[in-house]
C-alpha cells in the first residue's frame, strides 16, 4: 500500500510539477506529509541534472610548475553561466604518481580542513587559483594529477595532469671559482679573469638563460655594488653550460677605469648557483702580483707573434721562483670559456727549480708563436699569460684579444671641426674587403672621441660621464658596408690647437686611436659696440676708444698680453705714418676682465703733432682674443692747411657769488692746426644773448671777458 502511494503520489508531483500553479503543489505538499515532500526534492534534482552538467563542463583545469618547489592548480569558468561549487572539507586535491603509476603523495593526506559544507559561484570569466608546495622527491620522472573536490560533480570532476622531472642534484660543490685582475694590452683597461673548474669526477652542468651565466659586481672606493659586469656566452640562445670532470673555463669581463691606489672587491655570482658570491677577490687598482708590470702583445702580419715582457718598475730586486724549467705558458681562450690552445701542451721541461732575480728596471722577455692551424677568425678569442714563479701564483697576469688582422680590410675616415661655438666630430668605419666581417665590442660602447691640447692633455673625452651596457656585442659589417659615428664638441672651448682622436671600440683595434686630426679653435666674439672719437678741443688732440657690452649678460675678455688696444694713424694712400704702442713695452702674461652688461672699457692716446698737414684715417684697434685681426673703428682726421671759422669751438661758462650769478666767462678755442686770424670791426668783441623758455631776448650783453686760446 504505501509503495503504490508512493508510486501514485510521485505521478501526481510530476503532473502538478508540469500543469498545476504552484498552490496545487503546496496542497500535494500538505496533504502528503513525509512522501511528497521526499519525491518534490528528487524531482527537482533531477530537473537540474542537465544545467548543472553544462556548466561544469564549462570549467577549465590547468596545471604548472611555478619554480623547483611550488605547483599551481588553476580552474576557470570559460562558460556564459555562473557555476555553482561546493565543497566539504578540502577543495582540491592533487596526487603525485612514479613513473611507475605508484601513488608516493596526495595532498589531502598532508594537510587538515573542517568537515564544514562551503558553497561558492564560480562567476564566468572568473578563476580559482591554488599553490602546492612540492614535498622532496627522488631524482625520476613523475605524473601530477589535480582535480577539485566540487561535492555537485562528485567522480566526473575535470582534472589535470603534468609530468614531472626531478633533476639529479648539481653537485656545485665541485665546481672552484677563483677571479684575478689581469694586466691589459698597451693603452687597454684591465680585465678580471674568472675561471670555473670541475674539480670532481662527474660533470657538471648549469644554467645560462639568454646566453649569461652570471654576472662580475665591483665594490670599492667608497662605493657598493657600482659596476656590474656579465659573464655571458657567445650565443646568446645557449641555455646551459656543461663542464667535464676536471675541466676548467676562464671567462675575461672588461673592467671600467678604476682609481689607481684605491682598494676594490671583485664577486662572481654565478646565477644558477643562487644570489650568493661564489668567489670574491680584493686588489688595489694598479698593482700586479710581485709587484711586477706584465706586457702582453701580439703583433706579426698575420697577427701571431706574441710577446710576454716581465719587468720590475720598483727600486729592489725582485726574486722568481720557478718550481721547473717552464717559467710561462700561454693559453688561448674561446668566447664560451673553453680552452682551444695551450703552449706548455707537449713540451717537456726539466723539474728542477730555478731562481732568477730581476734588478730594478729590468725585464724577463718570453716569446712565442701561435699555430698556423689555429683558426683566429673566431670572435671573442683571448689570449692570456701565465708566469710559472711562485711568488706569482696560478692566476694569468696578462691578456689580450686575438684575431686575424683586419686592418686591411677596414678603413677609417675621420672629419673633426671645431670653433668657439662648438664642432662636430665624425667617424666612418667601412669595410673594404669582399667578405663579412664579424666585430666584437666588449660592452654598449663602441667608439670614442678625445680631445687633447698642445701638450698631450687630455681636456675633453666624448665616453666621460655616459653609462653603456656591459654584455658583449657583437656586430656583422658585410662588405661594402659602413658604420658612421658622431659627437658634438663642447662650446666653451678656450681658444688653442688640439688634437682629435677617433677611437674604434672592437676587440683588437681598441688599444690605440684609429685615426687623430689636428683642430683650431678660434677666439669667440663677444659681442660688444666700439665707439671711436677724436677730441679737437684738447691740446695736443686726443682720440678716444670706448668699448661697452650692450648685451644681457657679462662677458669675459682675454687678452694676450698687457697691450689691450692700440691706435694707428695712415695717410692717404694707405701707409702707416704712426702707431701708438711702438716703442712701449709691455707684459706678455695673459690677462681676463670681466665686463658687466652695460659696462664700458674706455682707451685713450694723444695723437702727434709733427705731422704734415693732410686728411689721414685713424684706427682703434682692440686687441683681446677675437678681435686682434682688424680694426674696430676708424675716423678720418685733418691735420694743418687753413684754419676757418668752422674750426673755432665755443664754450660759455657761469661764474657765481655763492648762489647768485654775477658773470659768465666765453672759451673761444681754435682746433686747427693753422692759425686763424680774427678780425673785429669795433671794439666790440662778444655779445650775449640771454633767451627765456620761450626763445625771447630778455638780456643782451656787449661787454665781458674774452680769452683767446691759441693752437
Amino acid at each position: 500500500m504505501r509503495t503504490a502511494l508512493a508510486a501514485t503520489t510521485a505521478a501526481a508531483v510530476v503532473a502538478g510539477a508540469t500543469l498545476l500553479p504552484a498552490p496545487a503543489l503546496a496542497w500535494g505538499r500538505n496533504v502528503l506529509p513525509g512522501v511528497a515532500w521526499n519525491h518534490l526534492g528528487w524531482l527537482w534534482a533531477w530537473a537540474n541534472i542537465k544545467p548543472v552538467a553544462q556548466a561544469r563542463e564549462s570549467l577549465q583545469y590547468r596545471l604548472q610548475q611555478v619554480d623547483q618547489t611550488r605547483l599551481r592548480f588553476t580552474v576557470t569558468n570559460t562558460g556564459k553561466t555562473p557555476v555553482p561549487l561546493v565543497f566539504r572539507g578540502h577543495t582540491h586535491e592533487v596526487v603525485i604518481r612514479d613513473g611507475k603509476g605508484k601513488e608516493v603523495w596526495r595532498l589531502t593526506r598532508e594537510t587538515a580542513a573542517t568537515t564544514a559544507i562551503r558553497q561558492q559561484q564560480l562567476k564566468p570569466g572568473a578563476s580559482l587559483s591554488y599553490d602546492v608546495k612540492l614535498p622532496e622527491l627522488k631524482p625520476g620522472r613523475y605524473t601530477v594529477e589535480a582535480y577539485l573536490l566540487n561535492v555537485n560533480a562528485g567522480r566526473t570532476s575535470g582534472r589535470a595532469t603534468l609530468t614531472l622531472e626531478i633533476p639529479e642534484p648539481k653537485p656545485a660543490a665541485q665546481l672552484a671559482t677563483s677571479v684575478a685582475v689581469v694586466a691589459p694590452e698597451p693603452g687597454g683597461a684591465p680585465m678580471l679573469a674568472v675561471t670555473v673548474r670541475n674539480q670532481g669526477k662527474q660533470a657538471v652542468e648549469l644554467e645560462a638563460k639568454d646566453g649569461v651565466l652570471g654576472e662580475v659586481v665591483l665594490s670599492g672606493g667608497g662605493r657598493t655594488r657600482f659596476w656590474t659586469g656579465t659573464i655571458a656566452l657567445p650565443d646568446r640562445k645557449a641555455e646551459k653550460v656543461r663542464w667535464a670532470a676536471g675541466e676548467s673555463r676562464t671567462w675575461f669581463v672588461p673592467l671600467p677605469k678604476l682609481n689607481q691606489g684605491t682598494t676594490y672587491t671583485a664577486e662572481v655570482i654565478l646565477r644558477d648557483l643562487g644570489k650568493q658570491p661564489v668567489a670574491r677577490k680584493a686588489f688595489v687598482a694598479g698593482t700586479a702580483p710581485a709587484g711586477l708590470r706584465y706586457t702582453l702583445t701580439v703583433s706579426g702580419k698575420d697577427g701571431r707573434q706574441v710577446r710576454l715582457q716581465v719587468t720590475n718598475p720598483g727600486n729592489k730586486p725582485v726574486d722568481l721562483t720557478f718550481p721547473s724549467g717552464q717559467q710561462f705558458d700561454l693559453v688561448l681562450w674561446q668566447a664560451d670559456g673553453k680552452e682551444a690552445w695551450r703552449w706548455a701542451k707537449d713540451k717537456a721541461s726539466a723539474a728542477v727549480v730555478q731562481t732568477r732575480r730581476l734588478q730594478p728596471g729590468a725585464s724577463l722577455t718570453f716569446d712565442a708563436e701561435l699555430p698556423r692551424n689555429l683558426d683566429l677568425s673566431r670572435v671573442g678569442l683571448t689570449l692570456a699569460a701565465y708566469v710559472k714563479a711562485k711568488e706569482v701564483g696560478e692566476d694569468p697576469v696578462a691578456a689580450v684579444a686575438v684575431r686575424e688582422p683586419q686592418a686591411a680590410a677596414l678603413a677609417f675616415e675621420f672629419e673633426a671641426q671645431a670653433s668657439a661655438e662648438g664642432g662636430r666630430l665624425n667617424l666612418t668605419v667601412r669595410n673594404t674587403g669582399k667578405e663579412p666581417v664579424t666585430l666584437r665590442f666588449p660592452s654598449g660602447a663602441q667608439h670614442d672621441f678625445v680631445l687633447k691640447d698642445e701638450k698631450g692633455q687630455e681636456v675633453w673625452r666624448w665616453s666621460k660621464g655616459r653609462a653603456f651596457i656591459q654584455p658583449v656585442q657583437d656586430l656583422r659589417l658585410n662588405a661594402g658596408a659602413s658604420l658612421r659615428y658622431t659627437a658634438e664638441l663642447p662650446a666653451d672651448l678656450p681658444a688653442g690647437t688640439y688634437t682629435a682622436e677617433a677611437w674604434f671600440l672592437a676587440e683588437g683595434y681598441d688599444g690605440k686611436p684609429v685615426a687623430r686630426e689636428r683642430v683650431t679653435v678660434a677666439p669667440r666674439k663677444v659681442s660688444l659696440r666700439f665707439t671711436l672719437a677724436v677730441d679737437r678741443t684738447t691740446n695736443p688732440t686726443r682720440a678716444k676708444l670706448t668699448v661697452a657690452n650692450p648685451g644681457k649678460e657679462p662677458v669675459t675678455i682675454r687678452f694676450p698680453s698687457s697691450r689691450q688696444y692700440d691706435f694707428v694713424l695712415r695717410d692717404e694712400k694707405g701707409k702707416e705714418v704712426w702707431r701708438w704702442s711702438q716703442g712701449r713695452v709691455f707684459a706678455q702674461s695673459v690677462m681676463d676682465a670681466r665686463l658687466n652688461t652695460g659696462a664700458t672699457l674706455t682707451y685713450e692716446a694723444d695723437l702727434p703733432q709733427n705731422l704734415a698737414a693732410g686728411t689721414y684715417t685713424l684706427e682703434a684697434w682692440f686687441l683681446a682674443e677675437g678681435y686682434n685681426g682688424e680694426p674696430v673703428a676708424r675716423e678720418q682726421v685733418t691735420f694743418g692747411g687753413r684754419a676757418t671759422l668752422q674750426d673755432l669751438r665755443f664754450r660759455v661758462e657761469p661764474v657765481y657769488e655763492g648762489k647768485r650769478l654775477t658773470a659768465f666767462r666765453v672759451w673761444v678755442t681754435n682746433t686747427a692746426r693753422a692759425p686763424l686770424d680774427l678780425e673785429f670791426p669795433t671794439m666790440q668783441h662778444l655779445e650775449l644773448r640771454l633767451r627765456d623758455s620761450r626763445g625771447r631776448v630778455v638780456w643782451t650783453w656787449s661787454d665781458g671777458e674774452v680769452i683767446l686760446v691759441a693752437p
